[in-house]
């Protein structure tokens, strides 16, 4: 899901802010239909194709791609998923645009129905609906769901045949959206008169609906990043056109080690150190999220205080600090000390299982502070009702607190670049009801 600075906010970028300064400009000075699902648009001229291939080139550095990128075939560049069959050659061999075909549609004409089971992953972070005619679609793209379990979403109308470039916002409701589990989303979608109703099996109280053309009638489902396979089922009163699930974009070369602050996957691909045991799958293997069990994890309960005697090493960067329940966590991160001697932090709710993904409650921290010095950093950690309050040991009167759920019970303590083991200590004691240090 596009996070902003990898922090866990659960605020989500627009397509342009996403895109390195060139793709930016390439993007707005030379628009480029091309591909399969861009028919009908006029091609630009050509010295724009140059200059997209120009800064590509200038723009991606030699080797691996980043998380949720896939390198063009020539080469040339890095291209963020997302931006796959968007209808505009990113890749100066337009290889970004190849295979779009493949992207699940069925028929679906006005007063006509149908069931699509999405097989959704992580690594898609999203995925939308298009429902389109011979020159425009419109589009539902789904982020999730909120705390209150309906869905988060926005609508656009007059986009073009890749369902992306829509010129019509129609609706926004993404406010404290949290992904949809991995698994099979069954949604029921109906193609009414004049509008494309979409709710998930059984929910038929918490709809999304957009306008749509009087010639639509062709669905498409697609995953939001398009770099694994996403399979779509349609039955009911419409028979797929065409089911075939996505094809995974050639990946780069890996290079045989990694650079500092990354983790390097059982394929030997690099991922940002960062990624591992988030939640999402940012190896195209998966093997971010394996072992995520042997992070330093602990029982505290309410009333109950106890000591991390946390072994930190540069590489770790950022200590994190869970407190979780069943499904949720809190989390506080210590990026180390201010010029004041403080601690510099940042502190987050309901984040996922894992502790990433989460609200941001509190910010204390710059570019500028001082990390921790390397070696042990002694933490004293207390539920208290309500709360997690952590500090550093002798230091009580520079306490970092963070709301926590009424079932959290489970402390973590992890590296934020888990590319070392950090090896923790844990001292846990139980406290009288309300008492606080």
């Amino acid at each position: 899901m596009g996070d902003v600075g990898g922090h866990g906010t659960s605020i989500r970028l627009s397509y342009h802010s996403q895109l390195s300064a060139a793709h930016r400009l390439a993007w707005l000075v030379a628009p480029q239909q091309t591909g399969s699902c861009a028919r009908g648009y006029q091609r630009m001229a050509t010295k724009f194709a140059i200059l997209l291939g120009l800064l590509a080139a200038v723009s991606q550095a030699t080797g691996d791609c980043e998380s949720r990128h896939f390198q063009c075939r020539d080469g040339s560049g890095c291209v963020p998923l997302f931006l796959r069959c968007d209808g505009i050659s990113h890749c100066s061999d337009g290889f970004d645009e190849e295979a779009c075909d493949a992207l699940p549609t069925v028929a679906l004409p006005a007063n006509a129905s149908v069931t699509a089971r999405v097989q959704f992953a992580t690594a898609h972070d999203s995925f939308e609906l298009h429902l389109c005619g011979g020159q425009h679609c419109s589009r539902v793209l789904l982020w999730g769901e909120g705390k209150d379990g309906t869905l988060r979403y926005e609508t656009q109308t007059s986009c073009n045949l890749c369902g992306r470039r829509c010129s019509n916002r129609v609706k926004t409701h993404i406010e404290g959206s949290y992904i949809l589990r991995p698994g099979e989303v069954v949604l029921e979608v109906q193609h009414r008169p004049g509008q494309l109703a979409v709710w998930r099996q059984g929910r038929p109280d918490d709809v999304v609906e957009v306008p749509v053309g009087a010639d639509y009638g062709t669905l498409r489902v697609r995953p939001y990043y398009w770099g694994t396979d996403m399979p779509v089922r349609y039955t009911g009163d419409s028979l797929p056109a065409s089911a075939a699930p996505s094809v995974t974009a050639s990946p780069a070369a890996a290079p045989a080690e990694c650079e500092s602050g990354k983790l390097k996957c059982k394929d030997g691909q690099c991922v940002s150190g960062r990624y591992r045991c988030n939640g999402s799958n940012d190896c195209r293997d998966g093997s971010d999220e394996e072992d995520c069990y042997r992070l330093n994890m602990v029982a505290l309960p309410v009333n109950a205080s106890g000591t991390a005697r946390v072994q930190f090493a540069k590489v770790h960067g950022i200590i994190l600090v869970h407190l979780c329940g069943g499904q949720r966590c809190s989390s506080v991160w210590l990026f180390g000390e201010r010029d004041n001697g403080t601690l510099a932090y940042r502190t987050f709710t309901g984040c996922n299982a894992l502790g990433w993904r989460g609200n941001g409650v509190k910010d204390h921290w710059s570019g500028s502070d001082k990390d921790f010095a390397p070696g042990e950093v002694v933490l004293e950690v207390q539920h208290r009702p309500g709360q997690l309050a952590v500090w550093r040991q002798d230091r009580p009167d520079d306490v970092v607190e963070v709301p926590v759920g009424a079932d959290y019970g489970m402390l973590r303590v992890r590296p934020a670049y888990w590319v070392a083991d950090m090896p923790v200590q844990f001292t846990i004691a139980a406290t009288k009801a309300g008492t606080t240090k």
